[in-house]
């Protein structure tokens, strides 16, 4: 009959929330002691301090993977961001003296955008960079879709999503 009275208890505890469920574990350990094949009683205050032990190791991983994402999001976030930065100034300075060395500038201005940028910032970003390559007259529309597509790669970088 305390056997049936238990299985009752523990099926109307399932039903509850996890911490009544947990209560109800040391409750039982309380109760009636319990002794596993090493010999190590299973009281209130051992399964207590397992709980404990459980949960704080299972707090700091998922606090320390959450934190290690936000610092890799961070960083990559600002390397995308001085990207487009350079590329503008490598741009700016190549329309002001076409040089050899701010024709290298360009181009690595370019390769390292398309490092951090989604494949369509990068298609717009390199036929840009082609249209100043070539001097190919007006290039205004194409400089305001490149900005548009790099702003709306830096906000959906924001967020979450990285390309």
């Amino acid at each position: 009959s305390e056997l049936l009275f238990s299985f009752r208890r523990f099926r109307v505890m399932l039903s509850l929330k996890g911490v009544d469920f947990m209560f109800f574990l040391l409750s039982v350990s309380a109760n009636a002691v319990q002794t596993n094949p090493l010999g190590i009683y299973l009281t209130a205050d051992f399964l207590c301090a397992i709980i404990t032990v459980l949960g704080s190791v299972v707090t700091v991983s998922y606090t320390y993977y959450k934190t290690q994402k936000m610092k890799r999001f961070d960083v990559f976030f600002s390397h995308k961001a001085s990207a487009y930065e350079n590329f503008w100034i490598a741009m700016a300075n190549y329309i002001d003296h076409k040089t050899e060395e701010n024709t290298k500038n360009l181009y690595c201005a370019v390769q390292r955008a398309g490092l951090y940028s989604s494949k369509d910032t990068f298609n717009q970003i390199s036929k840009l960079s082609a249209l100043l390559m070539k001097n190919s007259g007006d290039i205004s529309d194409c400089i305001t879709e490149t900005a548009m597509l790099m702003r709306k790669d830096l906000n959906r970088a924001k967020n979450g999503k990285l390309h």
